[in-house]
């Protein structure tokens, strides 16, 4: 509103007339703060843009290439390569830091903006001053309150249109650096890289440059698109399926596979015939499954035009076929290539395939062997078969035990033979396997066990996960929250004086892969036992085109608030306990009342809460994945509160904290972190000092924590853990 005639209404008095002003200045305020984010969002797209360019042509020089851009908009980067150049920021061996330098470069000078930003800063000025002094300015006489109520209208107003400008300009600088015309910086980039590779230069600082430059560009997308729901011309599936496909070729090893002419390696003939025949099923399912396969590789329909019913019926079998397989397959190892396919990835015809996506599937067999914790479902069963891993709960919750127990108050006579590896595999597939496996698809309706070439593209490279790629991943997000996985557990020493001692411990979930193209992830069980020691259960898709690292960072966070209140039991909200979930359960129940928050960030808590629909866990879960994405590089994207109580339970490593620490958002709560942390070094150092006076040999697993040489590893390793997971039980904790 802009005349005076539309705010009279709402003026009868003094008190209202003053605070309609304070309203509409904290409006106008609001869109001033907006809009300077979002102007140096831009700033530093456009300070990227400029650096990419210049590295552009520094890759045509050092590798001595003819290419002719088709982006037009290149040729500008010439003169940022110069000046480069000019200040000897580029070196001959093209180290990745020397990226960050250069934008550190371009960023010295930004572009001003010809918008008028005047009446924000003075307003900005008002709304600091002393509120008792503001408010008698106000009310010294009315036309004050109708000045102040129109300039902040007018100013809203103005910087609405302002804000447009920047959207537009947001949407034209992401589409320079990547767009589906295939025009962008990006795709000149991956150019430039065939051109290098087919010279037959070293090209993997190029390609690591190249992966580096994508994934800083899929966080800026992710920015944009989450904080002003800004939906850019930019398929990132498609740029990552791209990507990801080069890396994976790029780590291929060549393999000599005898193929037939159509490529299909030829010992994968007859493949559905071969695993029907060794699996054993009923001869009537035999035949409703080999004659639905064999009229769906002849007709060729879409999986959504697949009745429903029959739908229904192909997966019954499908797993019942499964569970007949590996339960041979297990007690006669016959190394057979078609099983171990079937087994694996879901596999059954090759005509349900590409040609390139089978030969693709059979060269990633080898990589799904028994690595660490991460398995393929056939290894995962192969485990619970030979009870080296126990079975898992259910949809409800119920344990293996508790269905056990069930069972045997049913039929007393058989509570000693029910527990066999046969009995666990079909718990397994049943409740693990066949639910995880449908939720995983992300696709309900349409979702169908089989695999065929209707659930992904072209390129399977692309889009298939090895547990190579997910240890990498584990670890970035160690190298960032390396608390993820610790908890605290009993230690029972061999002397007597260190029986009831409680040690940090590190326990790594499992992570099994569900043969599906999906994009679903689930975080299954924080602990697969009764004990706090056991390990958690991830499961993931095997294929997807999503980012992998945000997947896994949205698993660990639901893994840390579900871990927390499972060690905490029914006080896992109680605030007299300070704990992850106690903590943040108070501050989402009591936002209004925090002083310390802004009526703007109430106003997003309450956005965020509605959202996640009250849900604690994904509430939570949102948060530390802007913490994991953002605030440790000093990008503010959680409110103080937020911010403190992750700082507090989800420390980052002290490397980072180090960095964070001059960032005046993070340095009170880092000084309050340094002195608890150094309290509890002391106690711990007190603690042990006094065993070995008494004449006491620490145990290995004591000394690791004990001496001075390590007093990094406690601050590491102790500290956040004790906070996070107080056990209630001892008063005395030592960490």
């Amino acid at each position: 509103m802009e005349d005076f005639r539309q705010f009279a209404p709402f003026i009868n008095d003094d008190d209202t007339s003053v605070k309609l002003a304070y309203q509409c200045l904290l409006f106008a305020q609001s869109m001033h703060l907006s809009l300077l984010e979002l102007i140096e969002l831009n700033q530093e797209t456009e300070q990227f843009i400029r650096c990419i360019t210049a590295f552009y042509w520094y890759l045509k020089e050092s590798f001595n290439l003819d290419r002719m851009s088709g982006v037009k908009f290149l040729a500008v980067g010439m003169k940022y390569y110069q000046q480069l150049k000019n200040n000897n920021l580029l070196l001959a061996d093209f180290p990745l830091d020397q990226f960050d330098t250069c934008l550190n470069y371009f960023s010295e000078t930004p572009e001003q903006k010809w918008y008028d930003l005047h009446a924000g800063k003075y307003i900005n000025a008002l709304l600091d001053m002393n509120e008792e002094l503001r408010e008698r300015f106000l009310r010294d006489n009315i036309s004050l309150v109708e000045y102040h109520c129109i300039e902040a209208a007018k100013t809203a107003t103005q910087y609405k249109k302002y804000f447009k400008n920047e959207i537009i300009l947001a949407r034209q600088l992401l589409s320079l650096i990547f767009n589906n015309t295939n025009n962008g910086v990006i795709t000149e980039l991956l150019r430039i890289y065939a051109d290098i590779l087919n010279s037959g230069n070293k090209q993997a600082m190029v390609l690591d440059f190249i992966f580096n430059i994508v994934e800083r560009f899929n966080s800026m997308v992710n920015i944009f698109e989450e904080k002003y729901e800004l939906q850019p011309d930019i398929n990132l599936s498609k740029l990552n399926i791209l990507i990801n496909s080069i890396r994976s070729e790029y780590s291929r090893q060549p393999q000599k596979i005898v193929s037939d002419s159509s490529g299909i390696p030829l010992e994968l003939g007859g493949s559905l015939n071969r695993i029907l025949e060794y699996s054993g099923i009923e001869m009537e399912k035999k035949i409703f499954f080999r004659n639905f396969i064999e009229n769906f590789k002849e007709h060729k329909p879409k999986i959504d035009q697949i009745p429903v019913e029959t739908k229904r019926s192909v997966t019954s079998v499908f797993f019942e076929l499964y569970e007949s397989v590996l339960t041979r397959y297990i007690k006669e190892e016959p190394h057979d290539t078609v099983l171990d396919m079937f087994l694996t990835f879901g596999f059954v015809d090759s005509d349900l395939l590409l040609p390139q996506q089978v030969y693709d599937l059979y060269c990633f067999l080898n990589k799904y062997s028994v690595q660490g914790n991460v398995y393929s479902i056939k290894n995962w069963l192969t485990q619970i078969v030979l009870k080296n891993k126990p079975p898992s709960v259910n949809e409800l919750g119920i344990t293996y035990e508790q269905l056990l127990k069930e069972s045997s108050f049913r039929m007393p006579a058989n509570k000693h033979t029910v527990d066999t590896g046969e009995h666990r595999l079909h718990h397994e597939i049943m409740n693990l396997f066949r639910t995880c496996h449908r939720l995983c698809s992300g696709q309900s309706s349409t979702y169908f066990p089989v695999l065929c070439m209707d659930m992904f593209p072209e390129d399977i490279k692309g889009v298939i996960i090895a547990p190579s790629e997910i240890r990498h991943v584990l670890q970035k997000i160690l190298d960032k929250d390396y608390s993820a996985f610790h908890r605290e557990v009993f230690y029972s020493g061999e002397t007597e004086v260190f029986r009831k001692e409680i040690i940090m411990k590190q326990v790594l979930p499992d992570i099994i892969l569900m043969p599906i193209m999906g994009s679903r992830a689930l975080m299954w069980q924080e602990l697969s036992e009764a004990s706090k020691a056991s390990p958690g259960r991830f499961v993931i898709p095997m294929l997807t085109s999503d980012n992998l690292e945000l997947i896994f960072i949205r698993l660990v966070g639901q893994f840390r608030w579900e871990l927390c209140r499972s060690i905490m039991g029914v006080r896992w909200n109680d605030p007299s306990y300070k704990t992850l979930t106690s903590v943040y359960s108070d501050y989402i129940d009591n936002y209004r009342k925090n002083k310390n928050l802004s009526l703007d960030m109430k106003d997003r808590v309450r956005s965020q809460i509605k959202r996640h629909r009250n849900n604690l866990k994904n509430i939570f879960t949102s948060d530390y994945e802007a913490w994991m994405r953002y605030e440790w590089q000093g990008m503010r994207k959680l409110n103080k509160e937020a911010r403190a109580i992750l700082y507090k339970f989800c420390p980052f490593s002290k490397k980072i904290r180090d960095e964070l620490s001059k960032n005046p958002a993070f340095s009170e709560i880092a000084s309050m972190y340094n002195i608890e942390n150094e309290r509890t070094i002391r106690e711990i150092e007190s603690r042990y000092a006094n065993y070995v006076n008494r004449g006491y040999k620490l145990d290995k697993e004591l000394e690791i924590i004990s001496g001075s040489i390590n007093l990094c590893n406690i601050a590491e390793t102790l500290v956040p853990l004790k906070q996070q997971h107080k056990l209630i039980t001892f008063s005395n904790t030592c960490g």
